[in-house]
This record gives structure tokens, C-alpha cells and sequence, in this order.
């Protein structure tokens, strides 16, 4: 499975918070950011995250072709935002990143995501491998890995990081196939401990 199929045909699994309604449509990227020198900036929130050269992050909805543009209307509302996607093809690694403005500590966050995202579990077998609290400089979180098989031929591992910055919650996830993760945690662990708010 070539990379790019497998960042954007893989089920959105574990991604949303259901309990708020749908709500009216919105522009499609609703806080300005910039991905340069493999820095991902958000000025009006402040998010700073550092990749490497190997990854392609996309921002723009204009860059997106038909089914990542859905991807990011989907989440576009007044509340909630997919702030980028992206792929790293030398190791096969996806990425997303979204923020919601409900102003929940870490741990409430992830309950509701469990919660709203149940359905899926036995559909896709889903096991937890490793939750723990995360404390970096500028931020405290919890690391969620998952692991979740589409059916035997596809088994995939979710890293994730949920944490909060003043009304602000966001989950970042890196999905990856089941037989690279422990290669490639101390890796991903890098990039988790690079999040930083500059004010």
C-alpha cells in the first residue's frame, strides 16, 4: 500500500468528538499557519511543532486534492479545526492534527473521544497498547498508542498525543503499519516533545 492511500483511505478512527451537533460550514482553514523549513507555525494559536526534512505537511486547502479537501471541511467548523495533514513516505508514517475549542482537561478530552468513537472498537479491533501522562516544557499530555486492524493484512498503530493549551484541545496521530512502530516511537516521541506555544 503506497503511502499516500494509506494516509487518506484509512478509516477516520478515533478522530472526532461527536457530542457537539453538526454544525454550519466554515471557511476552510480557520487560524493562519505556515509550514516552512520543516517547522509547522500556527500564528493565532501560537503552535510551534517541529518534523524534519523527510515530511510533507499540508496547510493549504487549495494544495489538497478532492478527498483530503472533504477531510478538512469535515472538520471546519467554529469549534473544531483540522490544522494539517501529512505523510512522511521514506517511513511510511501519517499525520493529522486537530484542535477543539471546549476547554476540557486532557484526561475529560480523552474520555469523550473514547466514548464518541466506541462504535468503531470491535469493528476494528481495537486494543490499547500504552496510556500515559507526558510532561515536556511547555506542555502536559497524554500518549495514547493504539493498535487497530482493518482486517489481517492491515494491521495499523496510532500514536497520539492529546493536550491542551487555555480553551484549546488538540490530538495529534501518527498511524503507521503495526511492524515498524517500535522502530520509529523514539522517533515520534522527538517530535512530540518539539510541541511548543511561543507566548
Amino acid at each position: 500500500m503506497k503511502i499516500r492511500i494509506l494516509i487518506f483511505i484509512l478509516p477516520i478512527f478515533f478522530i472526532s468528538c461527536v457530542s457537539l451537533s453538526k454544525k454550519e460550514e466554515v471557511d476552510h482553514i480557520v487560524t493562519k499557519a505556515r509550514f516552512n523549513k520543516s517547522i509547522y507555525f500556527n500564528e493565532e494559536l501560537n503552535l510551534e511543532i517541529k518534523f524534519d526534512n523527510d515530511w510533507a505537511i499540508f496547510i493549504s486547502y487549495n494544495d489538497l486534492n478532492d478527498e483530503q479537501k472533504e477531510l478538512f471541511k469535515y472538520f471546519n467548523s467554529p469549534y473544531d479545526e483540522l490544522l494539517f495533514i501529512g505523510f512522511n513516505e521514506q517511513y511510511s508514517i501519517g499525520v493529522k492534527c486537530t484542535n477543539q475549542v471546549l476547554g476540557l482537561e486532557n484526561q475529560d478530552y480523552l474520555d469523550r473521544l473514547k466514548l464518541a468513537n466506541s462504535v468503531f472498537f470491535d469493528k476494528y479491533k481495537y486494543e490499547e497498547i500504552l496510556l500515559e501522562d507526558k510532561f515536556y516544557p511547555t506542555i502536559e499530555g497524554i500518549r495514547l498508542t493504539s493498535r487497530i486492524a482493518i482486517n489481517k493484512y492491515n494491521v495499523f498503530i496510532f500514536d497520539s498525543l492529546i493536550f491542551k493549551h487555555k480553551l484549546n484541545n488538540f490530538k495529534i496521530d501518527f498511524w503507521m503499519a503495526e511492524e515498524i512502530f517500535e522502530e520509529k516511537k523514539e522517533y515520534l516521541e522527538y517530535i512530540f516533545s518539539s510541541i511548543n506555544f511561543k507566548f
